[in-house]
Order: C-alpha cells, then sequence, then structure tokens
C-alpha cells in the first residue's frame, strides 16, 4: 500500500465512523462537537511529534487550504442536510 493509499484509507475509515454518528442526517450543534473533538485530537497527535513551531505551519498551511477543502466537502455532504 503507497501512502497515498494509507492516507484515503485512514480518512476513509474516519469518515466512515463519523457518517455513521449521524446516519444521513446532522444537528448542527453535533457536527459542530464533533469538529471540535477531531481538530483536538488531531493537535494532541501533533503535540506529541512535532514542536509548536512546526504545529503552527501545518495549521497555517491548512488555513491556506480552506476554500479547496469545502469545495471537496460540499461535494461529499451534496446529500446531506444540516438542521
Amino acid at each position: 500500500m503507497t501512502e497515498e493509499e494509507k492516507l484515503k484509507w485512514i480518512q476513509d475509515t474516519i469518515w466512515d465512523a463519523v457518517d455513521g454518528m449521524f446516519k444521513g442526517n446532522a444537528d448542527e450543534s453535533e457536527l459542530y462537537a464533533t469538529c471540535a473533538v477531531m481538530l483536538q485530537t488531531a493537535i494532541e497527535l501533533y503535540s506529541v511529534a512535532l514542536d509548536d513551531d512546526m504545529i503552527k505551519r501545518v495549521l497555517d498551511e491548512t488555513r491556506n487550504k480552506i476554500p479547496d477543502l469545502r469545495i471537496r466537502m460540499e461535494k461529499r455532504l451534496s446529500n446531506r442536510i444540516l438542521h
């Protein structure tokens, strides 16, 4: 399995877990809570492998990709309803 395939598998596995929690519909507050927990977990994982400057650089790079990430998620969620 290539590195790209591993990353895709990890993302799909996480997505399946989150998708299963919402069963096709998500209350906005539940979505926010899930996002907050996932972001916190990601930063916690980074904190054991990276120094603070590297974590800030990762977050800055991610911030620059928000428009592209939004488009990708809108496509993925096109059949979902947020309440």
